[in-house]
C-alpha cells in the first residue's frame, strides 16, 4: 500500500502544472501597460473596492458625532473620540477615511487617464 501511495504522489508531482496567479486584490504593471483595454474592468474593480474601504469610517464619522447613536461608558476605540467631540490629529479611524477617500480619487483618476479620448463604447 505504501508502494502505490508513493508513486502516486511522485507521479502527482511530475504531472503538476505550472499556472501563474497574482496575489488578490494586485495587477501585473506589465500587464496593465501591454494590455489596457483588458485590465480597465479589473482596475475600476479595484476603484469601487477601495470606495467601499472609505464608506465605513465615511458614516461611522458622520453618524457618531450626531443623535442617532448613545453609548454608555467609555471606549478605548479611535470613533469614541467622535462621540465625545474631542477629536485628535493622530487618530487612525480619522486617517484612515482621508487615505481611502484620496486613495479612490486617484484611482478612478488613473482609470480615467487610460481611457482613449473620444472611445465609444
Amino acid at each position: 500500500m505504501k508502494k502505490i501511495f508513493i508513486i502516486l504522489l511522485i507521479s502527482a508531482l511530475f504531472t503538476s502544472c505550472d499556472i501563474d496567479r497574482y496575489p488578490y486584490g494586485s495587477m501585473d504593471s506589465d500587464r496593465i501597460v501591454t494590455d489596457p483595454e483588458a485590465s480597465l474592468q479589473s482596475l475600476l474593480n479595484g476603484t469601487y473596492a477601495q470606495l467601499k474601504a472609505w464608506s465605513d469610517p465615511m458614516h461611522r464619522c458622520g453618524e457618531y458625532a450626531g443623535d442617532n447613536i448613545m453609548i454608555r461608558g467609555s471606549s478605548t476605540d479611535a470613533f469614541y473620540e467622535f462621540i465625545s467631540f474631542s477629536r485628535s490629529p493622530n487618530n487612525g479611524r480619522l486617517n484612515q477615511f482621508w487615505n481611502s477617500g484620496y486613495k479612490a480619487i486617484a484611482q478612478a483618476s488613473n482609470v480615467i487617464n487610460m481611457i482613449e479620448e473620444g472611445r465609444k463604447k
